[in-house]
């Protein structure tokens, strides 16, 4: 424990460093988009409320409210080793025709790759398109509930930077209680468009997510996440998160990962926020 508090202590410093190194813009979006949100809040008293997906790697099974647009950006800063690190603007569009039908649209605003022997490279990252189904097993907002993702990711990014080829997924989704924290598990796999030679195509992940409200504003989430396919050495992290609700149609979030295997990125740190527009049309 004292290990892990003293890394996450680490990794809260490295969010600073990152701020501070990253390309003003980036910072200066993020700052505006936050200033916008919080301007907007005194109107919202009455509106449902946002239900993020970040900063997790897995999703919860439920939607958005119908008719609402949620709106998630990041920053996101990885190192391998002492010298690699990307740098991401992450970005996410949720809505919901119904309940139980939705779409997504996720990517990366603009990636920044250092590399001693490459160099430095930035561009837009690669794009990803979900349709995304609900069912609930049982009555009461509480109730488990399961969910499936299927789409595919555009190769949006410059050559060397994302996928190469379009890549095709699917995710199934489980989420409901265990005591007083919120249960999410995902499991998946993505057909890769692009592969290198021994590998197979299809890569198969998974994801284990727990949070809990500490009070009105507080919470609090960890997560166990991998990937895995024949021919590739597999991956895996663990996140720890926090995330403050400045009002119901706000939240933001930092935290950290750490790499649990050789392949893995040694760690990671992020800071983002969640918001919720609308209503776009009558429900």
């Amino acid at each position: 424990m004292t290990n892990v508090l003293s890394h996450g202590i680490r990794c809260i410093e490295k969010i600073l460093r990152t701020c501070s190194t990253c390309p003003r813009y980036l910072i200066a979006a993020l700052s505006a988009c936050l200033c916008v949100f919080i301007s907007i809040e005194s109107r919202a008293d009455d509106d449902p409320s946002v239900l993020p997906y970040r900063p997790s790697v897995s999703n919860p099974a439920a939607l958005p409210e119908p008719g609402w647009m949620e709106f998630e950006i990041g920053l996101f800063r990885e190192s391998q080793g002492s010298h690699s690190r990307d740098t991401t603007v992450p970005f996410m569009l949720e809505y919901a025709f119904t309940r139980d039908l939705g779409i997504i649209l996720a990517g990366d605003a603009q990636m920044v790759h250092t590399d001693p022997t490459s160099g430095r490279h930035s561009g837009q990252g690669d794009t990803t398109l979900l349709l995304k189904h609900h069912w609930s097993l049982d009555d009461g907002d509480d109730a488990p509930a399961v969910g499936l993702e299927w789409g595919f990711t555009a190769p949006t990014a410059r050559r060397g930077m994302g996928c190469g080829k379009s890549d095709y997924v699917i995710t199934g989704i489980f989420s409901g209680q265990l005591q007083d924290n919120s249960l999410d598990i995902n499991v998946g796999a993505r057909r890769l468009g692009e592969v290198e030679a021994g590998a197979d195509r299809v890569q198969w992940g998974w994801a284990v997510t727990l949070s809990r409200s500490l009070n009105d504003r507080w919470s609090v989430a960890g997560e166990l996440s991998g990937i895995t396919r024949s021919g590739a050495a597999p991956k895996g992290q663990a996140l720890f998160a926090v995330g403050y609700t400045v009002s119901k149609r706000l939240v933001i979030d930092a935290g950290f990962a750490i790499g649990t295997n050789a392949a893995a990125p040694n760690h990671s740190v992020f800071v983002g926020l969640a918001y919720l527009f609308g209503p776009l049309h009558g429900h």
